[in-house]
């Protein structure tokens, strides 16, 4: 069943190369993924083509390491909780599936694909300012510019 699972990658995202590790930043969700390089080589195999064998196998053959089906499915069951993929994976059979831990006493933990994140503010989020009236500690928090010092450094924008 999921040997032929072919992943899709979500189509809005955007992706930026950083020193080696994959930023996904979701447009819909405001958030940025990091992916390791494991998580970013299986990421970019993602080209709705290819299954997830074939994936497998040219991961291996880039990185030159244990990268097998288990892995990539590992990665791509992430992908999907983290709202990369436009499908979501399928679910194998429990005694199919291999554990994290699994993976880590088999290959290590430096081979396993990673993905976290963090959230990112809007444009209006990142550009909003206080009104007047509200409590300030700089001008530059301030819509007016103004803060006007108050006591034990609190001030209010005017």
């Amino acid at each position: 069943m999921t040997a032929s699972f072919v992943p899709i990658p979500n189509t809005n995202v955007i992706e930026q190369d950083v020193f080696g590790e994959l930023l996904v930043y979701d447009l819909e969700r405001n958030i940025v993924r990091r992916l390791n390089q494991v998580a970013a080589a299986i990421w970019t195999k993602c080209d709705g083509h290819r299954d997830t064998m074939e994936i497998a196998h040219a991961v291996a053959l880039q990185m030159g390491n244990q990268v097998d089906e288990q892995v990539v499915l590992l990665a791509l069951r992430q992908f999907s909780k983290a709202h990369l993929l436009a499908e979501r994976v399928p679910v194998p059979a429990r005694n199919a599936k291999v554990s994290r831990r699994e993976l880590i006493k088999r290959i290590g933990i430096a081979a396993l694909p990673l993905v976290t994140f963090m959230a990112v503010p809007t444009s209006a989020q990142a550009a909003s300012c206080l009104q007047v009236g509200h409590n300030c500690s700089s001008n530059s928090q301030c819509c007016s510019g103004l803060c006007l010092p108050g006591t034990l450094g609190i001030g209010v924008c005017t």
